[in-house]
């Protein structure tokens, strides 16, 4: 009789000991299943960087060329395409970054109706030198990136009025990805007519204008 009562406590506690192992194993599971959910943020950093010397930008209407002006012309010029080129210094952008957005942003000084419609591209070349000549210029945008990004339908607007340009992440990426691209180097970036319309030219300021407000930025995102 004393062993079948030993039996049955052993049992019991057993049973005991098998239900609070059971319930601390749930415990367990659902205090980890929420961790493992958890997932920490990407750090991201983001440079802005901004044209100041005049020599570093520029419009080629046709076959001229011109960096000394207040403004940048994009679009057209009567029939003629203009492509503005802006040179952005020391980009402290790491080697082998993953480039998730970045924006060319120009702002208006003044514009027609018609709807002007552009191409942005860089130059592919791990540390760039503004053009300075029509010459320059062509071997330079010979260069170009086979990435591009259209930029239509640019809106008209007072003086100040900021032009900003879609995602030219894939653009940036294929320059920083270079085996010559160092942080604090410099990207030639192009901003080409594609197919505006007659007389569908906006002008932007340039790194001449004295209002350092209205000259071309460029924000990048990695």
């Amino acid at each position: 009789m004393l062993k079948i009562q030993r039996s049955k406590k052993d049992k019991n506690i057993f049973k005991l000991i098998s239900r609070t192992l059971m319930s601390f194993s749930l415990l367990l599971l659902l205090l980890l299943v929420p961790i493992s959910r958890i997932k920490a943020d990407p750090v991201t950093n983001t440079i802005t960087s901004t044209v100041n010397i005049g020599t570093d930008d520029g419009t080629i209407t046709g076959t001229s060329y011109n960096n000394s002006q207040n403004t940048l012309s994009i679009g057209k010029s009567g029939t003629t395409a203009l492509t503005a080129f802006t040179t952005f210094k020391n980009l402290t952008i790491p080697v082998g970054a993953t480039i998730t957005d970045a924006r060319l942003t120009l702002k208006i000084t003044s514009g027609g109706p018609n709807s002007a419609n552009v191409l942005i591209k860089a130059q592919n070349k791990g540390n760039a030198t503004a053009p300075t000549n029509y010459a320059t210029y062509q071997t330079a945008e010979a260069q170009s990136t086979t990435s591009s990004v259209a930029w239509n339908s640019l809106i008209t607007g007072n003086w100040g009025t900021a032009l900003v340009s879609p995602n030219i992440a894939s653009v940036v990426q294929e320059v920083v990805s270079r085996s010559d691209w160092n942080s604090g180097n410099a990207l030639l970036i192009f901003v080409k007519d594609n197919g505006s319309s007659s007389y569908a030219s906006r002008t932007v300021g340039s790194a001449n204008i004295s209002d350092t407000s209205l000259r071309p930025q460029l924000s990048v995102t990695y």
